[in-house]
């Protein structure tokens, strides 16, 4: 099918959809007073709902801000200015339930100071706004008692295979292999719908959106607007009775959220894709697989994820 045949079909924009696919809600504040005040006393003032006590466990945890940089239980306020608290949704008390713990079957390939893990969905790949414990980073770094390198992310709704370094020798070769775009990573969709064609290379420019911070659109390459992206679609399962289509996506560049701006703009968004108007869904339908690189002495190293890992979803026979 001809690229031209296709249409740039951007999603209409569900705030409400996307509010509540976060895990903390964005509180901010300006401070006008130039007075002294301790910032956990003016927090006490004006988010009275919260429980006193809980404070100093929630300073720790992260997410609160003053003009942009990460505040202190102890810090003073003496000034007009900017202050945000990423408040958590979820009971800071029970995190370690909240989060998917980390779990040494998940180290997928372990060589040479370089790790692949598979991440589960719902756990950010690195510190977040709201939190700074619970994420791949963290878990990898606690283990390997060193620091940790990892170039790329999955998104915290993705699951799948995440590569980086816990040498400090190998974080400038894991950087370089997406820097030089000497590794190709291998994702599986699913989507609803009958998809009309069997082989796709979707070269759409991807730009931000001016509706909403977090959300990417697709406009045309001809336009001058956004950064090139390209990524190659394949049917892999058609199943019409359930009306849906899994796909195999090979990204060519590594633009945010690529792949579901890419296939929703084709008309057809990822099943339990929040941000793209997805079918309703428990969780995103989409997983990084396999990876693929040259090793320092240009041997081929492929890595597939294991089976008991992958999503009910996922097509068995393709590994």
């Amino acid at each position: 099918m001809k690229k031209k045949q296709f249409q740039i079909q951007n999603s209409v924009v569900n705030f409400d959809r996307i509010q509540n696919t976060f895990t903390s809600k964005r509180n901010f504040f300006q401070r006008l007073d130039s007075s002294e005040v301790r910032l956990v006393d003016y927090l006490i003032s004006v988010m009275p709902h919260i429980d006193t006590e809980s404070w100093r466990k929630r300073f720790l945890l992260g997410g609160i801000f003053v003009n942009g940089i990460p505040a202190n239980f102890d810090d003073i306020i003496n000034y007009p200015c900017n202050i945000e608290y990423y408040e958590p949704k979820y009971d800071i008390d029970n995190l370690s339930e909240f989060f998917p713990k980390f779990c040494k079957d998940n180290i997928v390939y372990e060589k040479n100071g370089i790790v692949v893990y598979y991440k589960p969905r719902k756990l950010p790949t690195t510190p977040s706004k709201e939190q700074k414990f619970y994420n791949l980073r963290s878990y990898l770094e606690k283990y390997y008692k060193s620091q940790v390198h990892l170039p790329s992310r999955l998104d915290t709704s993705t699951q799948g295979l995440v590569i980086g370094s816990y040498q400090e020798e190998r974080h400038e070769f894991v950087q370089k292999l997406f820097e030089k775009k000497d590794i190709q990573k291998y994702y599986m969709l699913k989507v609803s719908g009958d998809v009309p064609f069997d082989e796709y290379d979707c070269d759409f420019n991807i730009s931000k959106s001016k509706e909403h911070p977090v959300l990417r659109i697709s406009v045309s390459n001809e336009s001058n607007e956004g950064k090139d992206a390209r990524t190659i679609f394949k049917v892999i399962k058609r199943n019409r009775e359930e009306n849906s289509t899994i796909l195999l996506a090979r990204p060519i560049t590594g633009r945010t959220h690529q792949i579901r701006v890419h296939i929703s703009s084709l008309g057809f968004p990822i099943i339990g894709d929040n941000f793209y108007n997805g079918a309703i869904n428990s969780e995103l339908c989409l997983v990084c697989f396999k990876l693929e690189f040259k090793d320092r002495d240009s041997n081929l190293i492929t890595i597939n994820a294991p089976y008991n890992l992958l999503p009910d979803w996922f097509p068995k026979d393709v590994i």
